[in-house]
């Protein structure tokens, strides 16, 4: 493995870059910077690159359609591109942080306007780190809300039946995922991997560590077939 760049250096127009999200093909770069010229007090900037090995384009920032005149933090992308889930603290929330989605056609369209993802998903406290599976059927998402047993918050996930179903309501990760004071989950690629970043004492000294997703396995008698059954879905 090559010897990591600083983005900054790299990008030559950004000011502390931070919370950066690479999408699926590896030539688009998410994160959000307090550098000034934005729209709030933290905007949403995002650079491309021709190939993998190609230096990165100077950032530009998402525009006041994304962008509030408030914070806007955490930015996650879909793998097909078409949906950029970020927290913010823009007027209209339920919490402190809530979670917005602004979706696009093509990948190549401007981002439309961002949606609140809804009270099944934020709460009064701070919602943040979304990042979907790679069908986008799951939200993996932190929540500091009450009930849960980490200080900085635990990790939750949230359930749709389509891409343009509702999301249902978030359930806590439980005690094996959110063991520490601060953990922040993503899901792989290939959908078989949960990564998690953890600070086991509260220290600011993070670890990463993974798990595998193993499917859920439920199996239903066929009509007119007994001892015949088939799976349903992970």
């Amino acid at each position: 493995m090559n010897h990591p760049d600083r983005l900054c250096r790299r990008l030559r127009s950004c000011t502390r870059p931070m919370d950066a999200c690479i999408s699926a093909d590896g030539l688009g770069l998410y994160f959000h910077s307090g550098q000034s010229g934005g729209y709030g007090q933290g905007d949403l900037y995002m650079t491309r690159r021709a190939t993998r090995t190609s230096p990165w384009e100077v950032a530009t920032n998402l525009g006041p359609k994304v962008n509030s005149s408030q914070n806007e933090f955490f930015p996650g992308v879909s793998r097909d591109r078409l949906e950029l889930h970020f927290n913010s603290s823009r007027l209209g929330r339920c919490g402190s942080y809530d979670l917005y989605v602004s979706t696009r056609a093509t990948p190549n369209d401007p981002w439309g306007d961002p949606v609140n993802v809804g009270p099944a998903v934020n709460s009064p406290a701070m919602d943040a780190w979304a990042s979907l599976s790679p069908d986008g059927l799951l939200m993996f998402f932190n929540s500091d809300r009450p009930g849960g047993g980490g200080s900085w918050g635990d990790g939750y996930v949230a359930r749709r039946a389509s891409r343009s179903a509702p999301w249902q309501s978030a359930v806590n990760l439980g005690p094996i995922v959110n063991a520490t004071p601060w953990n922040k989950t993503k899901v792989s690629a290939d959908d078989t991997t949960m990564y998690i970043i953890c600070d086991p004492d509260d220290s600011m000294t993070y670890s990463t560590h993974k798990a595998p997703i193993l499917p859920i396995v439920a199996f239903r008698r066929w009509q007119g077939g007994p001892g015949r059954s088939k799976a349903a879905d992970q």
